[in-house]
Protein backbone atom coordinates (compact mmCIF):
# COMPACT_ATOMS: atom_id res chain seq x y z
CA UNK A 1 0.00 0.00 0.00
CA UNK A 2 2.87 2.40 0.77
CA UNK A 3 4.16 1.92 -2.76
CA UNK A 4 0.83 3.04 -4.21
CA UNK A 5 1.01 6.24 -2.19
CA UNK A 6 4.52 6.96 -3.45
CA UNK A 7 3.35 6.56 -7.05
CA UNK A 8 0.68 9.24 -6.70
CA UNK A 9 1.03 11.67 -9.58
CA UNK A 10 0.71 15.39 -9.26
CA UNK A 11 -1.91 16.77 -11.65
CA UNK A 12 -0.62 18.89 -14.50
CA UNK A 13 -1.18 22.61 -14.59
CA UNK A 14 -3.53 22.18 -17.56
CA UNK A 15 -5.61 19.57 -15.70
CA UNK A 16 -5.91 21.90 -12.73
CA UNK A 17 -6.72 24.88 -14.96
CA UNK A 18 -9.49 22.87 -16.63
CA UNK A 19 -10.91 21.87 -13.23
CA UNK A 20 -10.76 25.46 -11.93
CA UNK A 21 -12.63 26.65 -15.03
CA UNK A 22 -15.21 23.89 -14.67
CA UNK A 23 -15.82 24.77 -11.02
CA UNK A 24 -15.93 28.51 -11.78
CA UNK A 25 -18.57 27.93 -14.43
CA UNK A 26 -20.73 26.43 -11.67
CA UNK A 27 -20.55 29.54 -9.46
CA UNK A 28 -20.35 32.29 -12.06
CA UNK A 29 -23.39 33.82 -13.70
CA UNK A 30 -21.18 35.32 -16.41
CA UNK A 31 -21.05 34.04 -19.98
CA UNK A 32 -17.40 35.05 -20.33
CA UNK A 33 -15.13 32.38 -21.79
CA UNK A 34 -12.62 31.65 -19.09
CA UNK A 35 -8.87 31.90 -19.61
CA UNK A 36 -5.80 32.11 -17.40
CA UNK A 37 -6.06 35.90 -17.32
CA UNK A 38 -9.75 36.05 -16.37
CA UNK A 39 -10.10 38.03 -13.12
CA UNK A 40 -12.24 35.98 -10.77
CA UNK A 41 -13.89 38.86 -8.93
CA UNK A 42 -14.11 41.67 -11.47
CA UNK A 43 -14.65 39.74 -14.73
CA UNK A 44 -16.90 37.07 -13.24
CA UNK A 45 -18.52 39.00 -10.38
CA UNK A 46 -17.88 36.07 -8.06
CA UNK A 47 -18.36 37.03 -4.41
CA UNK A 48 -16.31 35.85 -1.46
CA UNK A 49 -18.79 33.14 -0.49
CA UNK A 50 -18.61 31.64 -3.98
CA UNK A 51 -14.82 31.85 -3.88
CA UNK A 52 -14.82 29.88 -0.62
CA UNK A 53 -17.16 27.30 -2.18
CA UNK A 54 -14.81 27.08 -5.15
CA UNK A 55 -11.81 26.66 -2.88
CA UNK A 56 -13.56 23.92 -0.89
CA UNK A 57 -14.42 22.06 -4.11
CA UNK A 58 -10.81 22.27 -5.31
CA UNK A 59 -9.48 21.12 -1.94
CA UNK A 60 -11.82 18.14 -2.01
CA UNK A 61 -11.02 17.31 -5.63
CA UNK A 62 -7.25 17.38 -5.17
CA UNK A 63 -7.12 16.31 -1.50
CA UNK A 64 -5.21 19.43 -0.51
CA UNK A 65 -5.51 22.22 2.02
CA UNK A 66 -5.02 25.80 0.84
CA UNK A 67 -4.13 28.25 3.62
CA UNK A 68 -6.52 31.21 3.54
CA UNK A 69 -3.62 33.66 3.76
CA UNK A 70 -2.49 32.38 0.33
CA UNK A 71 -5.69 33.66 -1.29
CA UNK A 72 -5.02 37.35 -0.70
CA UNK A 73 -2.94 37.81 -3.83
CA UNK A 74 -4.98 35.54 -6.09
CA UNK A 75 -6.89 37.48 -8.73
CA UNK A 76 -6.91 35.41 -11.91
CA UNK A 77 -7.91 31.91 -12.90
CA UNK A 78 -4.29 31.12 -13.78
CA UNK A 79 -3.00 32.31 -10.40
CA UNK A 80 -5.52 30.09 -8.64
CA UNK A 81 -4.57 27.09 -10.78
CA UNK A 82 -0.87 27.65 -9.98
CA UNK A 83 -1.64 27.89 -6.26
CA UNK A 84 -3.61 24.63 -6.35
CA UNK A 85 -0.75 22.96 -8.21
CA UNK A 86 1.75 24.18 -5.60
CA UNK A 87 -0.41 22.77 -2.81
CA UNK A 88 -0.80 19.46 -4.68
CA UNK A 89 2.98 19.14 -5.00
CA UNK A 90 3.40 19.74 -1.25
CA UNK A 91 0.82 17.14 -0.23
Amino acid sequence: MAEAEELRTVPTYQDILDTVCEELNKVSASDIELSESTDITTDLNVDSVAVMDLLFALEEHYDISVPLNELGEIRTVGQLARLVQQMAVKS
